[in-house]
């Protein structure tokens, strides 16, 4: 039970039963495999920021999942770092550049990249490198049954003509249980 304060997980976990509650955050650097992962109201899960060479995801395998209200799965501004791309190539070399990824991003100079069936790679950053906004991470979830009142979110950071691209969320499973609104977000 994660209740308050910030637990950090590195490497492959395998865990019977987690709960995120309150002002509990959890990152992981790796898979998270479990049988019921529990993200109460003001839980986040998340995985470490990506770098120019090194994608990171958020990966998690459960039987069960339930985002309560007010909890979330959140990688926003995990994905690539500014100004870097797919395969660490660099974005722009302008500071007026928004990232790229499933689409073109505004003035960019590269092309759009990742499968639209499945997904899984983060966002471009936006602008220069060092200089601009990172892009949205990368969430994977494989599940038998989700419960989502809370959000599942993969923005990238900045504004329209300046921001990092959106990231990646790929959902498997086999039942959604009182899903109120699904809500996606173009920048």
């Amino acid at each position: 039970l994660v209740r308050i304060g910030k637990v950090w997980i590195d490497g492959i976990t395998r865990i019977s039963r987690i709960e995120i509650d309150s002002a509990g955050y959890l990152e992981l650097k790796d898979s998270l495999y479990a049988d019921t992962v529990i993200i109460g109201r003001g839980g986040t899960v998340t995985h470490t920021p990506s770098a120019r060479f090194d994608v990171r995801r958020l990966t998690v395998s459960a039987d069960y999942v339930s985002i309560a209200e007010g909890g979330t799965i959140d990688v926003n501004y995990r994905g690539y770092p500014s100004g870097y791309t797919v395969n660490g190539d660099t974005a722009s070399r302008s500071g007026s550049t928004s990232g790229s990824h499933g689409g073109s991003g505004y003035a960019s100079q590269h092309p759009t990249y990742d499968s639209y069936k499945e997904p899984f790679l983060p966002g471009s950053g936006g602008g220069r490198p060092g200089q601009g906004p990172s892009g949205g991470g990368v969430i994977q979830l494989k599940i038998g049954k989700l419960l989502l009142n809370g959000q599942i979110i993969a923005k990238g950071a900045g504004a329209a003509g300046n921001g990092g691209a959106g990231g990646s969320v790929l959902i498997y499973t086999q039942e959604i249980g009182d899903v109120p609104l699904w809500l996606t977000q173009h920048r």
